[in-house]
């Protein structure tokens, strides 16, 4: 009688079965043998358990494969989830005897693999973006529902104005051409700047993009769309800091609640455009702004530093349990910091003192971009990297890697205002693995 054992997959996991989830990968850590399988591997049909009804094919190399219906399992090592529908035996298709007693400390070395997908393009241009000036336009306020944006008197949008994201749902057809006769002239320089976003990281990524045209032209309005009051930005801390760097005062701002025909605008295209490209004039204009924003206080952190969502009470995304994340990365003699808790100076203060970056990837790796070039490792939770921390990375000059961890699920047991959830299974292997990369 040929001894029943489990198998691991080609990034080091074990296949396992938990309930709604179905065949999964797990770490090969003593707490997770309940979930995982034995299978008879004599080339027999297997008799029990979720995988009853599946063959064991045993090959010359010692792997072994899972097949049934013609149908074999697959175990890519970029998911945590089992497939069943591949027809040929390739590298993902073959599984490893292994036994408890060959589990040991070094299993988290398969805790993380690289994150294999890119959200968008990422695209560097040298020159400055180009300038489009307008005589003569109509600007519609802007609305939930409804056309807003800049137009032509023939009704066409003055593209130049457009945003490039899907974010803002900003619709272009008119219904019919709105009236150039009945709408308040202004003939007064404006400079058009886009949709005004306070939020922290659609402020930097979308807002502060277009900024880079003021300083030469300090008589001219900075012309917004926004649904919020101009006075009303200037009591967010991060937003009144960057605009008192730049020398915005609120007086220097305008959002039109009107239809309003404009004799004299300029608009200048956003030098970094979310998941296309970004300009070197972006970076340039951070760098101003850290520099007039002036040192901040680093606290005596230095070395490596574990950026923290553990404390945020509202965002797209969080980790259930990113507490033990952080307490694997302290013993490993990290820093701790939650950037939130920080005043802006501070926080840039702070990653510019730091040896090494990393975190679970948000917002605040954005910062990076003031700061001189930095070592970094991002985690993302779903294999899937926004292109906007590349496009970011390479013109800062950042040395950076992103990683996904293997083992993830859907979490609900969390606090706060959040999009969803997630936990990591191997959480300390995790943060292992990582600090080993950094």
């Amino acid at each position: 009688m040929v001894a029943r054992m489990f198998v691991s997959t080609v990034n080091g996991s074990v296949l396992g079965y938990q309930g709604a989830r179905g065949f999964v990968q797990l770490p090969p850590l003593l707490e997770f043998v309940g979930d995982m399988l034995r299978i008879d591997p004599s080339g027999s049909v297997q008799d029990h358990g979720p995988l009853a009804g599946y063959k064991a094919e045993r090959h010359a190399d010692g792997a072994i494969s899972l097949h049934r219906d013609g149908m074999y399992l697959c175990a890519p090592p970029d998911v945590s989830t089992v497939d069943q529908d591949r027809t040929q035996i390739g590298e993902w298709e073959k599984f490893r005897p292994v036994q408890v007693r060959d589990f040991d400390q070094t299993c988290w070395r398969q805790a993380i693999w690289p994150a294999g997908h890119v959200w968008g393009q990422v695209r560097v241009v040298e020159e400055n973006p180009a300038t489009v000036s307008v005589s003569d336009c109509i600007y519609l306020p802007w609305t939930q529902t409804g056309t807003w944006g800049l137009f032509t008197p023939d009704g066409d949008v003055v593209e130049a104005a457009m945003t490039e994201r899907e974010l803002y749902q900003q619709k272009t057809e008119l219904a019919e051409v709105p009236s150039f006769a009945s709408a308040e002239i202004r003939s007064e320089s404006y400079i058009y700047c886009g949709y005004f976003n306070c939020h922290f990281g659609h402020f930097l990524i979308d807002t502060l993009s277009r900024l880079w045209h003021h300083e030469g032209h300090p008589r001219a309005k900075l012309l917004f769309h926004s649904d919020l009051a101009v006075q009303s930005w200037f009591a967010i801390p991060h937003v009144k800091l960057m605009l008192d760097a730049l020398g915005v005062r609120p007086q220097d701002m305008v959002v039109l609640t009107e239809p309003t025909r404009l004799k004299n605008l300029v608009v200048p295209k956003t030098s970094l455009s979310a998941q296309r490209y970004v300009h070197h004039a972006y970076r340039r204009l951070c760098l101003r702004i850290a520099e007039r924003l002036g040192a901040g206080d680093a606290r005596g952190i230095g070395g490596r530093v574990y950026l923290s969502r553990s404390r945020l009470k509202i965002g797209t995304g969080i980790c259930a349990n990113e507490g033990a994340i952080e307490r694997e990365f302290r013993r490993l003699g990290f820093a701790v910091v939650h950037p939130e808790e920080l005043s802006l100076q501070d926080q840039i203060a702070t990653i510019n003192a730091a040896d090494g970056i990393v975190g679970l990837i948000g917002s605040a790796f954005h910062l990076t971009v003031f700061c001189e070039p930095k070592r970094l490792i991002g985690i993302s939770s779903n294999n899937v990297v926004n292109a906007n921390y590349k496009l970011l990375d390479v013109v800062a000059g950042n040395e950076a890697e992103y990683f996904t961890p293997i083992h993830v699920r859907p979490a609900a047991d969390f606090e706060g205002f959040f999009h969803s959830g997630y936990a990591l299974d191997d959480p300390i292997g995790v943060a292992r693995a990582v600090a080993e990369r950094l």
